[in-house]
């Protein structure tokens, strides 16, 4: 009976190392595998967080492009404006000196020669008279155009009866 006992101690020590050997080695395999995973998805998160500071580096790279080009636009804007002030500026005084000669050309004429025209010729130089005025008066209101488009608008009340009394006026030339 002893030796039966050792035999089958023998026997349950060979097959417990044995599913111990088994339950190792599998226990092994699986860490191996759980470790080449987590050397693949830690590889992969490696990649992808150096993808993302390169992603940012370039994003702030553009970033910073972007507002020089802004810059630059700008200032060129800037330039671009100011040239056309100086222009419309320009161009609105070269034009008031020809008006100018013009009121004053058909005033002369009315007062020195008026008594001698007929109402035709009256009228004629009363309209080139009338509309140079009011050329001039629209440069003059082009000029101020740019000063008003800077201020900051200011709001007060106008009489609506003033305001057409005026544009009557100011068109009734044209009406007739």
């Amino acid at each position: 009976t002893g030796d039966w006992i050792l035999v089958l101690g023998y026997f349950l020590s060979s097959s417990f190392a044995i599913l111990l050997f088994e339950a190792l080695h599998s226990t092994t395999r699986k860490l191996e595998i759980i470790g080449t995973q987590l050397k693949v998805e830690l590889k992969g998160r490696q990649r992808t967080e150096t993808a993302l500071r390169e992603a940012e580096n370039q994003l702030r790279q553009h970033a910073i492009y972007l507002e020089e080009s802004v810059r630059q636009r700008t200032a060129q804007l800037e330039e671009t404006v100011h040239s056309l002030e100086t222009f419309s500026y320009t161009v609105a005084h070269n034009l008031r000196g020809p008006l100018r000669a013009l009121q004053g050309i058909s005033q002369a004429t009315l007062e020195d020669y008026g008594a001698q025209l007929d109402p035709r010729g009256h009228e004629y130089l009363t309209r080139i008279r009338d509309s140079a005025v009011r050329m001039d008066s629209l440069i003059c209101d082009l000029l101020g155009y740019d000063k008003v488009a800077r201020e900051k608008p200011r709001l007060e009340d106008v009489s609506l009866d003033h305001a057409i009394r005026l544009s009557l006026q100011t068109l009734a030339s044209q009406i007739q």
